[in-house]
């Protein structure tokens, strides 16, 4: 019985005894709430419009949702879609609207019939007291079960408990902190780049010397570049307590572009010198929050993401004038009801690809840069994220989940100037990152074709096994 709409990616959902479901429609989403009878969605919750000035995080998600016994009070997660390093507990009371924060710097909250809310905090299962009856917190959090995997990308953990009682979880870290950056050469050498850090988004300097990328979560992710005859990693952007992103290099290889919320609440376009010298600099303001992907080989074109509200992200060309000042309006290449991201330049501006989850599956497209014709890439398996080669006949993407993750490769010609695309083939299989949906997870070397990945290291080591305990519940009577 279909009740209500929702994104590709919904965030839980949670069926109350007075006949609602509440749930979470998407990624950068309130919780809603639905008749079990049917009828339209409600909003339940609202997002803030400012920073949270005391997480020094942002807050543009509200996600996995508990409705507690007796329906008086709502617990959910809040914090940044992509990076809930910083993310907290949160508790709605129905009734009068307030608004509390339980717990700090915790995800994946769960009421347990045993009179407890259960959440992950610093890598633990931690679980407090709590009275639904009174929505009042009854004892101190206290951590229970080390070792429990989360996952900071969707704030998400793999645990479970009865009401009996019994706990079932799959042991693990933070999977996404355990990142290092690999240079697959053609011969399939591997070259480690980097430590291992919570590392996303590298790009190769258009020489191909360099790369840089973000490093770091919530409000503690900063731009590095590492100079790769050196083997000396500079970090970038210096200001404490600003989350910045999605690093992207000029044509000329002298500045940095980058995505950074150090003025708000925002997440607005800067872009700094690449050898550290000078302040930043605002290229694009705007109240949704901006991602940049990719410039024209000329300067004069900058692609990016534009978060919009109740659908996610839409693909976004702004041009630049002679002094490198926007010209006009941007205009928007993609607008779908999904997360529309990851636009690229072809290396003679004639063509942009992207990945579009209009269709309900990843995709990657092609298009000419007036958005004139479609064409797909990806084949049935869905892709994202597309690279293009140094020479512009070749277009990468990555299919799959980290655990089975691969770089595919399709070659590409231009015929009476419409793309003729060949069957996509796997340049690569290996464990690769993917926390956030807006951050690409591997790179393209614009001379050799190496590739720059992040490696998923604990995909690389042996899985744990599901852990049942049963009778577990009885050890919280104490607490």
């Amino acid at each position: 019985v279909s009740l209500a709409p929702v994104t590709t990616s919904p965030r839980g959902a949670s069926w109350s005894s007075d006949g609602f479901i509440y749930f979470s429609p998407g990624t950068n989403h309130p919780i809603m709430r639905v008749s079990e009878d049917g009828g339209d969605p409600e909003q339940v919750t609202s997002l803030p419009d400012v920073t949270d000035e005391e997480t020094l995080s942002q807050t543009n998600s509200h996600r996995w949702p508990t409705i507690l016994p007796g329906n008086r009070g709502l617990i959910y997660l809040a914090g940044l879609a992509g990076n809930f390093a910083e993310s907290r507990v949160e508790l709605l009371e129905l009734d009068s609207g307030k608004v509390r924060v339980l717990q700090a710097n915790a995800m994946y909250p769960r009421y347990l019939s045993s009179g407890h809310i259960a959440f992950i905090y610093e890598g633990t299962l931690t679980v407090m007291g709590f009275d639904a009856a009174t929505l009042e917190v009854t004892s101190a959090p206290a951590a229970m079960v080390r070792g429990v995997r989360h996952m900071f990308g969707n704030g998400a953990a793999n645990y479970a408990v009865s009401d009996n009682g019994t706990l079932l979880y799959i042991p693990g870290e933070g999977s996404e902190v355990a990142i290092q950056l690999h240079r697959i050469m053609p011969d399939g050498e591997v070259k480690i780049l980097s430590e291992v850090a919570g590392i996303l988004h590298p790009r190769f300097s258009p020489d191909g010397r360099f790369v840089t990328y973000s490093r770091g979560l919530g409000s503690q992710s900063d731009i590095w570049v590492y100079d790769q005859q050196r083997d000396v990693a500079t970090r970038l952007t210096l200001e404490p307590n600003v989350g910045d992103y999605t690093p992207i290099w000029s044509p000329d290889g002298k500045w940095i572009a980058y995505s950074s919320g150090k003025d708000g609440a925002n997440l607005n376009i800067y872009r700094k010198r690449a050898d550290g010298s000078g302040e930043a600099e605002l290229l694009l303001a705007d109240e949704s929050g901006l991602r940049a992907y990719s410039w024209s080989s000329d300067g004069s074109m900058l692609l990016f993401s534009k978060r919009m509200e109740g659908r996610g992200f839409d693909l976004h060309l702004q041009r630049f004038d002679e002094t490198g000042k926007p010209a006009g309006e941007s205009v928007a290449l993609v607008a779908s009801r999904d997360l529309d991201l990851h636009g690229a330049f072809s290396p003679d501006d004639r063509f942009v690809v992207y990945s579009s989850g209009e269709s309900g599956v990843d995709h990657v497209y092609l298009s000419k840069v007036d958005g004139a014709g479609r064409w797909q890439v990806s084949d049935a398996d869905g892709g994202r994220a597309p690279r293009w080669s140094g020479d512009g006949r070749r277009i990468y993407y990555r299919r799959g989940a980290a655990s089975d993750a691969e770089i595919r490769v399709v070659e590409m010609a231009v015929e009476d100037g419409s793309p003729r695309l060949g069957r996509p083939q796997v340049a690569l299989s290996t464990p690769v990152a993917l926390i956030q949906a807006t951050s690409a997870s591997f790179d393209v070397h614009p001379v050799d074709g190496s590739l720059v990945v992040t490696a998923a290291l604990w995909q690389t080591e042996t899985s744990g096994h599901p852990v049942l305990v049963q009778g577990w519940g009885d050890r919280l009577d104490s607490r």
